[in-house]
């Protein structure tokens, strides 16, 4: 059995058996051929947010999508789902990380990956940084 990786509109998982049968004393031999799509993480252009989409070949009424980070269910503050979309709703480095859409329907259970690194400009940076050391006194007040 091999598997192999296609690329055109979406990525094809094709798996291939040779079979071997024996019946009655005869042999036959045969092949089997199956194709799934399988699911890929694109980007949505968009004006006012960063959206990726999960894109899956199969029927989208019986698709189930879940998407993680980090392997953790639970996605920080600044992402929004919306069935195979992730909004990232601002555009920080703190988001940045391993994302998957794992994508279930009736052949299966299938994961997309994306790899979020966006580069913050290094005065972005220093204004956060400045703004998380001015709001630290005022937290250890209200405590």
């Amino acid at each position: 059995m091999f598997f192999s990786w296609f690329l055109s509109l979406s990525l094809i998982l094709s798996s291939f058996a040779s079979i071997h049968q024996v019946s009655g004393g005869e042999e036959a031999n045969g092949e089997m051929r199956t194709e799934y799509p399988v699911p890929v993480v694109v980007r949505v252009t968009t004006e006012t947010a960063e959206v990726y989409e999960c894109v899956h070949g199969g029927d989208p009424e019986n698709v189930n999508y879940t998407w993680y980070r980090e392997n953790w269910p639970s996605l920080p503050e600044g992402i929004k789902v919306d069935g195979n979309k992730l909004h990232f709703t601002y555009s920080t480095s703190d988001l940045n990380g391993l994302y998957s859409c794992m994508v279930i329907n009736e052949k299966g259970t299938f994961i997309a990956y994306l790899y979020r690194d966006i580069q913050e400009c290094f005065l972005n940076w220093i204004l956060k940084k400045i703004l998380e050391l001015w709001m630290l006194p005022a937290f250890l007040f209200l405590q």
